[in-house]
């Protein structure tokens, strides 16, 4: 899946010889192609953000005047299927909490860190950033994308059903909320019959939609409350 793209990756922390560290390990990387950026001024970092596109952000925790869980709450901002992974020298539960919650990032690894780990939970990250994207194979059947959008709806209700504990959290692979979702359609006429479906939804909300080329592209998300409250 990650064959054939070359993948923006922006990683920040205040200290030159981490960036240098991460920087080489990315670039070894035998699982994906990047081009990567690096930069030890948070505040930097958040412009670099608003001007640019990156598929993954890699970021320190502690740092002056912003912190790594505030980068990757502003990439998340602007949009949600970038990947963002949290790197800390602190074991801090309320660390954790708050990059899950506020950042929803999609890994979170502790220092000193391992390069295989760190390769591999990249790869899994940019995996989830093509796919949320729409980089994958389309979407041409209505029924298949419904049934995705009902899979997501009982993945939502049995999370909420159960109680998890912050090891729980962390042990997962990916921290992603997956209420958010994207289809890509080939056909303007499955474009609008799966529209017309999901405005019938009242607990499906479409977010964006746009045209280039031949695809036909629809991002919505599913109110998890709704959900609880309907299943």
């Amino acid at each position: 899946m990650l064959e054939g793209r070359t993948f923006k990756i922006l990683i920040v922390d205040d200290e030159v010889e981490v960036l240098n560290s991460l920087a080489m390990t990315l670039n070894m990387a035998k699982q994906f192609d990047c081009d990567v950026t690096t930069v030890n001024d948070s505040k930097q970092a958040l412009v670099l953000i608003e001007e640019q596109e990156f598929d993954l952000i890699l970021s320190d925790y502690r740092m002056p005047d912003v912190t790594g869980v505030e980068v990757l709450t502003a990439a998340r901002e602007k949009d949600p299927t970038i990947a963002r992974i949290l790197i800390t020298g602190f074991s801090d539960v309320k660390v954790a909490m708050d990059a899950i919650n506020q950042a929803q990032v999609h890994n979170y690894l502790e220092k000193p860190w391992d390069n295989d780990e760190l390769r591999q939970a990249i790869a899994a990250a940019l995996e989830r950033r093509v796919e949320r994207k729409g980089w994958g194979k389309p979407i041409s059947s209505v029924t298949e994308a419904l049934d995705m959008i009902a899979e997501v709806q009982k993945k939502i209700s049995q999370t909420s059903e159960r109680e998890e504990t912050m090891q729980d959290v962390l042990e997962k692979d990916s921290f992603v909320p997956e209420n958010e979702m994207v289809f890509e359609f080939k056909s303007v006429q499955e474009f609008n019959k799966f529209s017309f479906e999901v405005k019938k939804m009242h607990n499906v909300h479409i977010d964006d939609t746009y045209i280039f080329e031949d695809k036909y592209v629809i991002k919505l998300s599913v109110d998890p409350k709704s959900v609880m409250r309907i299943m």
